[in-house]
C-alpha cells in the first residue's frame, strides 16, 4: 500500500468536533480520570471530555445522577437514547463520524485505542490530543 492510499485510509472525525475536542483537551479545564467516562468528582477520560463537549455543543445529552447504592462512582452518559459508561454511547459514533471508541491510533510504533491510552499508558490530555490530530 502507497503512503497517499495509507493517508485516506485513515478513520477521519468530522472536523468541527475534531477542534472543539482538541480545544477541550488543551485547555486545562478538565481533571484526567481512568477506566470510565466520567466519575462523580468530575473527572473524566479522554473519550468523556468528548461527550461533555458534544454535550454542550449540541445541548443534548445528560450525565444522569448516581442513586445511593451506586458506589462505583462511574457516570453513564446518555445521548439520544443510548448510554454508556467505559466507551462512548454509539450514538456518538454517528455524530463525530467514526466508531471513536473502538478505533486504534497509532503513536510512534504502538497502535491502540484512545482509551488504551489513556487508562493503560497514562498519557495526558495534551498528549492524547496530539494523537487524535495525527491519526484522525
Amino acid at each position: 500500500m502507497s503512503k497517499s492510499s495509507e493517508a485516506t485510509d485513515k478513520p477521519k472525525l468530522k472536523p468541527r468536533i475534531k477542534k472543539l475536542w482538541l480545544d477541550a483537551l488543551r485547555s486545562g479545564k478538565y481533571k484526567q480520570a481512568q477506566y470510565t467516562l466520567r466519575k462523580t468528582d468530575g473527572s473524566m477520560c479522554c473519550l468523556g471530555v468528548l461527550c461533555e463537549v458534544i454535550r454542550q455543543d449540541q445541548k443534548k445529552g445528560t450525565w444522569p445522577k448516581l442513586n445511593e447504592e451506586q458506589s462505583d462512582h462511574h457516570q453513564k452518559f446518555l445521548f439520544r437514547g443510548a448510554d454508556a459508561d467505559g466507551l462512548p454511547p454509539s450514538t456518538i459514533n454517528t455524530l463525530v463520524g467514526m466508531d471513536i471508541g473502538n478505533t486504534e491510533a497509532k503513536w510512534g510504533d504502538q497502535s491502540m485505542q484512545l482509551s488504551a491510552w489513556n487508562d493503560d499508558e497514562g498519557k495526558s490530555f495534551k498528549q492524547i490530543a496530539q494523537i487524535i490530530e495525527k491519526n484522525f
